[in-house]
């Protein structure tokens, strides 16, 4: 990763680092998608739905039924919004879920994914998972239409796990129900390897027993085979003591290493690559 790159993130993480809240029905806040929605014009990729909970693009090369979704949660619970740099390379703030919005739209704006992509900015994601839903919905397979909907989703997200030891840890992997997508698995086991050999066989593996919910357990309800690239974060010194649960969401923020936010957009470069060319 080159200087300017590092340099690119940093400067998006303020811009989407902010109030972003929905009702469970669709947004109230949307300080955090007008900033997104900003951000992106001019550039290749063009809003193409606006639903009451998501905010999708698509590249403009994009090709119908290339089947790939990639998804970053926008709701927040923090109750104030900030973000500062410590020793060590160290940043501090309200980064669950902007970090990973962050590193999403650098990676769009700098044309590191697939054109094949389609993204989407999703709510709800901190109670009932219904932005996910209503994205599924809106591109799902049908009669008319076979072939166009999404048959793998990628959820990015950030961790309390592998905080310190790894750039990035790969969660609540799931094939999928439909076994003639094409996809070079169809089991759990199969997935997982074929995941490790994606990104390397170093990569934290955490299976949906031990790894906390996020938006893959919902693409996995609605049938669609899933994992999430999650980024590792830390409490705050002050929250040490408590449990995830517990610092997530603190007022006093969470800890994040900046050469893991690094390494973080070269892994998610290089999976959603390799899962555009597995979908083919």
């Amino acid at each position: 990763m080159t200087p300017a790159d590092r340099a690119h993130w940093r400067s998006l993480l303020p811009l989407v680092n902010r109030a972003s809240r929905d009702d469970g029905r669709r947004f109230v806040q949307r300080a955090r998608l007008n900033a997104i929605g900003r951000a992106l014009q001019g550039s290749s990729w063009e809003p193409i739905a606006r639903l009451p909970l998501a905010l999708l693009f698509a590249h403009r090369r994009r090709r119908a039924g290339a089947g790939l979704l990639v998804s970053s949660h926008v709701d927040s619970r923090y109750p104030r919004h900030f973000c500062r740099e410590g020793g060590d390379s160290l940043l501090r703030g309200t980064f669950d879920n902007s970090l990973t919005n962050a590193a999403l739209l650098s990676l769009m704006l700098a044309d590191r994914l697939p054109a094949e992509a389609l993204v989407a900015f999703t709510g709800d994601e901190e109670r009932d998972g219904r932005g996910a839903a209503q994205v599924v919905g809106a591109f799902r397979d049908t009669a008319a239409s076979p072939g166009t909907g999404i048959r793998f989703a990628l959820a990015l997200d950030v961790t309390g796990a592998a905080f310190g030891n790894s750039c990035c840890t790969i969660e609540n992997w799931h094939p999928g129900r439909a076994r003639n997508t094409g996809l070079p698995f169809s089991t759990s086991a199969e997935l997982r390897g074929w995941l490790g050999e994606a990104l390397g066989h170093s990569t934290p593996m955490i299976h949906r027993r031990s790894a906390g919910p996020d938006e893959a357990w919902e693409y996995a309800a609605h049938g669609l085979a899933c994992c999430s690239l999650c980024l590792p974060v830390g409490p705050a010194p002050e929250n040490a003591r408590r449990g995830p649960d517990a610092w997530m969401h603190s007022g006093l923020g969470i800890l994040a290493r900046a050469a893991d936010v690094d390494g973080y957009l070269v892994a998610a470069a290089q999976l959603s690559r390799a899962l555009a060319s597995a979908l083919g």
